[in-house]
């Protein structure tokens, strides 16, 4: 340039927007400004998604992200020490039975809500009700509603994971306390319908009144509403019964729920971050709190099973191929399908 002040001029006129004089009195560009981000950990600066701050010359991103999964490391520290002494609460007796009273009249409070739509017309009182429940349905509702009382949120499976979920069982109904749990064992008349895990087809709570202290209430049938019935000992119309279950509440009124049997995880299907990731608050030798909240997807939903897939070439022996992983949140099974639906 031969413009006063430019790059290339010689003298020392005006220094043009982007460049400054050296001590030499020579033109050189200006470099960019030094930025790190100062990820607020709490307080009033904004968190992880404040601004950046330009021209700093404080801790490097690295530095910031540590920082940031340290915080969240001690919010779960802290989070789970205060689980523990709430966990501790539940387990006082006198805690338990007013849960126990909550749970049974939570359940009451749904009495006349239709089963399911489909066995309704239009036109008809229930074809558009505002909320329909099914067996299992009831029973989830009122947890979800109880969700601090109880300290856990269910899973979205039906009666065979509520079972599942509660390992106390008796021998014989007479042991049972009302708001403890029936569930029944059976086979589906229809041919073709598709069993249920386990074979547990209904499930009710029990009361304990009546005239033979059978009773319990629950949604029995299709076009049916959630009632109180004399007693749990029924006919069914679509399966028949080979075994009674009855079931403690307890484990739940302790803040527990999560499948005891030794097969059926009942798992969600989600992302979960790995162990060395800054959104990773279980690490540093922490124990990772077992979730309460297992599972997720539709009611009739697969249990979750591991995320490992051995890709062996056609015609190639097991064993051959390599040993590949894929994580959760990528549909593994999605993934996995595709070379196994080509013969792999």
């Amino acid at each position: 340039s031969s413009q006063q002040g430019g790059p290339g001029a010689g003298g020392k006129g005006e220094v043009p927007e982007g460049w400054y004089r050296d001590g030499d009195g020579k033109l050189r560009p200006v470099k960019g400004e030094a930025m790190c981000f100062d990820f607020d950990m709490g307080g009033e600066g904004g968190g992880f998604g404040a601004k950046p701050k330009l021209g700093s010359r404080g801790g490097g991103l690295q530095d910031n992200f540590k920082n940031f999964r340290k915080q969240k490391l001690k919010e779960a520290k802290e989070r789970a020490a205060r689980e523990r002494v709430e966990g501790e609460k539940r387990k006082d007796p006198v805690a338990m039975q007013e849960l126990r009273e909550k749970f049974i009249e939570q359940c009451k409070s749904y009495y006349g809500v239709p089963y399911a739509k489909r066995y309704h017309e239009p036109g008809s009182p229930h074809f558009d009700a505002p909320m329909y429940l099914d067996c299992c349905g009831l029973v989830r509702q009122v947890l979800r509603d109880l969700k601090d009382d109880f300290g856990f949120t269910p899973g979205p499976w039906n009666q065979a994971y509520q079972f599942d979920t509660l390992p106390i069982r008796y021998d014989t109904w007479h042991k049972m306390r009302p708001g403890d749990l029936i569930f029944a064992e059976g086979k589906y008349i229809k041919e073709g319908v598709k069993p249920q895990k386990g074979d547990i087809v209904h499930i009710e709570v029990f009361l304990g009144g009546g005239p033979e202290g059978k009773s319990c209430c629950g949604a029995r049938w299709g076009k049916g509403v959630v009632q109180e019935f004399e007693s749990w000992d029924f006919v069914a119309k679509s399966w028949t019964v080979n075994k009674w279950h009855f079931c403690s509440l307890d484990t739940w009124l302790e803040g527990t729920c999560r499948s005891f049997h030794p097969e059926r995880e009942w798992k969600r299907r989600e992302w979960a971050p790995g162990a060395r990731s800054i959104f990773n608050a279980v690490g540093d030798g922490q124990e990772e709190e077992e979730e309460a909240d297992e599972g997720a997807g539709g009611e009739d939903a697969e249990p979750g099973t591991g995320n490992a897939v051995s890709a062996t070439k056609p015609g190639g022996a097991a064993g051959d191929g390599r040993l590949f992983y894929v994580s959760r949140g990528n549909q593994w099974d999605l993934v996995a399908g595709a070379p196994q639906g080509q013969g792999w």
